[in-house]
């Protein structure tokens, strides 16, 4: 049999190589991915996962519902503003799972020209404070998501999507993630530094009252707030009439027209933007 010069030993060498990486390739192609990261769940123009850091001993768990848009394309605060789609989480198909909770941070707002609305864009992520039932066993966490998905106009979208944790692990990247969207959360009011010092109705009527908000805020040129009442009070977006050295002064009103809910027995919720700084506070109406 004649022997095989350089150039044939030379050609072997790079297609056992090239076999190799295929090789490796594929197995990559195969391997399952983090436990504590799930798949996406993809529609036109949006795609949610859900992230976990991992099980904690006390029975707790932080984990986050991720969600991606495409250039040009919004998804909606809890309180959607004018027009959009209130955001639905249903974490009733998951196990070992007693109590979940999603927290949202601020929204910016979005003039249309027809109406404002409360949006995310590109990319939030939602952390979930979760309660389990017993963190000695895996646990699988799964949501089925609505939301609006907008451009000019909206498309409701449903995406359903879990992941898998199991136990004695923690995932440092899904914990970074995590931590760092819980750092954007509006923390609590700070007793003379920023904080709702009053919310009283001074116009309107019964239906449709309108409400002077009073706050203490750190930077009085560069406040923003939100202002949410019972779910069937719809509200209008808040107008500044009043701004001094720590100070600033708001009217809102609200449609109740037809509300359950009457005015002693409601909770405005008010989201305050100021000097870089956030903050969420409940207030019970007089």
């Amino acid at each position: 049999m004649p022997r095989p010069d350089s150039l044939s030993l030379i050609w072997l060498s790079r297609l056992a190589a090239s076999l190799l990486l295929a090789a490796a390739a594929a197995l990559v192609a195969i391997a399952p991915g983090r436990a504590e990261t799930g798949e996406w769940a993809r529609t036109d123009h949006a795609q949610l996962r859900l992230i976990s850091a991992g099980p904690n001993p006390d029975g707790t768990m932080q984990a986050a519902i991720e969600i991606e848009l495409d250039d040009g394309w919004k998804t909606y605060w809890r309180s959607p503003g004018d027009a959009g789609l209130i955001p639905l989480f249903d974490f009733t198909g998951s196990s070992n799972v007693v109590s979940v909770a999603v927290s949202y941070p601020p929204p910016t707002r979005w003039d249309d020209g027809y109406a404002i609305s409360n949006i995310y864009e590109r990319r939030v992520v939602l952390p979930l404070s979760i309660r389990l039932a017993d963190p000695a066993v895996p646990t699988r966490l799964e949501v089925a998501a609505q939301i609006g998905v907008c451009e000019t106009i909206c498309i409701p979208a449903e995406f359903r999507a879990s992941v898998s944790v199991p136990t004695g692990f923690t995932d440092g990247r899904a914990a970074r993630t995590i931590n760092d969207a819980v750092a954007l959360l509006p923390g609590p009011p700070v007793a003379g530094a920023f904080e709702v010092r009053s919310v009283d109705v001074v116009d309107g009527t019964e239906d449709e009252p309108v409400f002077e908000i009073v706050l203490t805020v750190p930077n009085e040129g560069g406040t923003e707030i939100f202002v949410e009442g019972p779910s069937d009070w719809y509200a209008s977006l808040p107008v500044a009439i009043e701004t001094s050295r720590n100070r600033a002064t708001y009217r809102v009103g609200f449609d109740r027209l037809g509300s359950l809910v009457a005015i002693p027995d409601a909770t405005l919720t008010i989201t305050a933007l100021s000097g870089g700084q956030v903050i969420e506070q409940a207030v019970a109406l007089p």
